[in-house]
């Protein structure tokens, strides 16, 4: 993880406290993740922003590649991503 800011998320045992799952999201650039939340079939949905090109997505995106701005200061692109915990 290499990324000047990553996004992540873990899942704790309610009765223990321990991670269950965790995961994190490093572009070479900035990824911020702003809301989180619990979704059916032990699945975490996370929305958040990049301004990093390289952010690996599906082939069945919405929006398959980068449409922000590189420049310093500039908008970048929002995501919505879905982890699916093993």
């Amino acid at each position: 993880m290499n990324g000047n800011w990553c996004a992540f998320a873990t899942k704790l045992d309610v009765r223990s406290g321990a991670a269950t799952f965790s995961a994190a999201l490093c572009t070479r650039d900035m990824t911020f993740a702003f809301a989180a939340a619990s979704g059916l079939d032990e699945e975490t949905w996370m929305a958040g922003s990049t301004d990093g090109p390289n952010l690996p997505v599906t082939p069945d995106a919405a929006q398959p590649r980068f449409a922000g701005s590189l420049n310093p200061g500039g908008a970048g692109d929002v995501m919505l991503m879905r982890w699916i915990s093993p």
